[in-house]
């Protein structure tokens, strides 16, 4: 892996998207510091940044698979590894800066605007620090996301990102009407079910699918999974698609 190469497609890609980067950097800028300067929804600042790199991420490698830019993507002296990496680092550059950004409009519009807005800091009792970063399990959702639209990137010819959330959506309908099936014939409907978990309710039976504890105490294997299993498929893809 010749890291020349991965500095030179990183700089392709930040050459072809700066306009973008930099409208979102001020959309992002321009929401943390008026989110901030009302305390309208402040929560939902660092959300911003990471669905923007969602939506990067769904489409950086869909310009490639187009027929006038394909040829020359794919027999460009670099590896398959190379890109891949160079992808990676570009999102995680990108998300890093748009959370900088909007860091920088949430403090001027916290430190500096709202106390000559509303006369005084912390109105309603949020406390900053809690409201620009997320918590370890969001950046882990945020990065899982992240490598399930990288991957429809190459996987889809075009419109990755409304496709992933087509495929989302029909995915989660039929897991739920294949669970619910399951569920009615494990335990014979639905009233079957209530009757049996009122009859233990009080006794020392206790009905447990899916052992809740250790899901909670381990809430991190989950989207570890997920984004080492799509990550690997983005690899394979791209070298498929090369060959």
């Amino acid at each position: 892996m010749n890291i020349i190469n991965i500095n030179n497609l990183l700089r392709a890609s930040f050459i072809e998207t700066k306009k973008k980067i930099l409208m979102c950097s001020i959309a992002i800028f321009c929401c943390g510091t008026y989110a901030f300067t009302i305390t309208a929804l402040p929560e939902i600042m660092p959300f911003c940044s990471s669905i923007i790199v969602i939506i990067f991420a769904s489409r950086y490698f869909q310009p490639s698979l187009k027929r006038s830019n394909c040829t020359h993507f794919f027999n460009l002296p670099v590896t398959a590894a190379e890109k891949f990496v160079s992808a990676i680092i570009y999102l995680l550059i990108c998300g890093i800066i748009l959370h900088l950004v909007g860091l920088a409009g949430a403090s001027i519009g916290h430190y500096l605007l709202l106390p000559l807005v509303r006369g005084e800091v912390n109105m309603h009792g949020f406390t900053f620090l809690d409201t620009i970063f997320l918590t370890c399990d969001g950046y882990l959702s945020a990065a899982a996301t992240i490598s399930v639209f990288l991957f429809a990137s190459i996987y889809f010819k075009s419109k990755a990102f409304v496709k992933t959330l087509v495929s989302g959506a029909v995915f989660l309908f039929g897991f739920s009407i294949y669970f619910f099936v399951l569920f009615c014939i494990a335990f014979g409907g639905l009233n079957k079910f209530q009757n049996l978990y009122l009859a233990n309710y009080d006794n020392s039976t206790n009905i447990n699918i899916v052992d809740s504890a250790f899901l909670q105490n381990n809430y991190y294997i989950l989207p570890i999974i997920i984004i080492l299993f799509f990550l690997s498929l983005t690899y394979l893809r791209l070298k498929e698609t090369e060959v």
